[in-house]
């Protein structure tokens, strides 16, 4: 679900970055790439450093490659994100294997308390809440005012692509915002693993939250 969420939030914003880009509205251009480019190199030192020895153990930390191979792959790895992926599915495994060796009620009792806030969560919040921001400022001023407008639409379905784009980009900063959660708070997270009705119920109530703040 996270990695669903996540390409697709990813997908959209260099969308809605291309879009800005060939109608003349630079600036929101400008201001879609911004963070795109800012976690990109967050993603890269996240890759030179991070290890992850259940999904990608010859490939990371970076640092180990020599720099001829590890330069280019700090491409698909960092400026595509590709870490984010990684350490999710390296979470998982984890998440997984412990549930396995230490069996679920050991596992959701009070002393199991391994959980670590990576740049997934991070990631999700910084790129979330500034493209949304955008995204829904565009949506607003699309054509407005008409003599002069402070966003340009060059296509019809323009103002249905920005909604929707917008809606993929608030709950992936509510997931963010979820997984923030789960890494910090003990009782939250053991209460996530127990039932997936309030992991949606948070994620919903931390999705209207940032809707509040950014609307």
């Amino acid at each position: 679900g996270f990695i669903t969420m996540h390409c697709a939030a990813f997908s959209i914003q260099i969308a809605c970055a291309i879009n800005f880009a060939t109608s003349m509205n630079r600036m929101s251009a400008i201001g879609m790439s911004t963070p795109i480019v800012v976690s990109g190199l967050f993603c890269t030192y996240a890759a030179w450093m991070a290890e992850a020895p259940l999904t990608a153990p010859r490939l990371l930390p970076l640092r180990r490659l020599p720099w001829l191979l590890g330069i280019p792959l700090s491409i698909p790895f960092g400026l595509f994100q590709g870490i984010v992926i990684v350490l999710a599915l390296e979470d998982y495994y984890l998440r997984r294997s412990s549930l396995q060796s230490q069996g679920l009620q050991q596992l959701q009792s009070a002393a199991y308390t391994k959980n670590t806030l990576h740049c997934k969560a991070v990631n999700g919040l910084f790129e979330g809440f500034v493209s949304l921001t955008i995204v829904l400022y565009c949506y607003w001023t699309l054509g407005y005012p008409e003599e002069e407008p402070i966003t340009y639409s060059t296509w019809e379905s323009e103002p249905l692509f920005l909604l929707a784009s917008g809606a993929v980009l608030l709950v992936s900063s509510g997931l963010g915002l979820l997984e923030l959660d789960y890494c910090v708070s003990r009782t939250m997270s053991r209460q996530m693993r127990r039932s997936m009705c309030k992991s949606v119920l948070h994620i919903t109530l931390r999705a209207c939250e940032v809707a509040t703040r950014v609307c």
